[in-house]
């Protein structure tokens, strides 16, 4: 499965994001990975005050292409969006 367009936000020790990036290893999916707590201040406060503009709870992971954007993600979130 590939979706090119495809950004996880996630925090490098977050068990929750863990199992998603891990998820859509298994699954092969093309994604962009950012670890949001391991990039430059700055740079962290500017993803995060974007994704607030879509949803004002930043819930970790964020899984976001141009079309949509999932906060808080699940497995079974994905599964069902993606028909997986």
């Amino acid at each position: 499965m590939c979706s090119s367009d495809l950004t996880l936000y996630a925090i490098s020790t977050c068990p929750r994001c863990l199992r998603v990036k891990n998820f859509l290893n298994d699954i092969k999916f093309d994604y962009d990975l950012v670890e949001i707590d391991l990039i430059p201040r700055e740079e962290r406060l500017a993803i995060v005050d974007r994704l607030r503009k879509y949803h004002p709870i930043v819930s970790f992971p964020v899984i976001e292409s141009e079309e949509m954007m999932l906060v808080g993600t699940t497995i079974d979130e994905i599964k069902q969006v993606f028909g997986v």
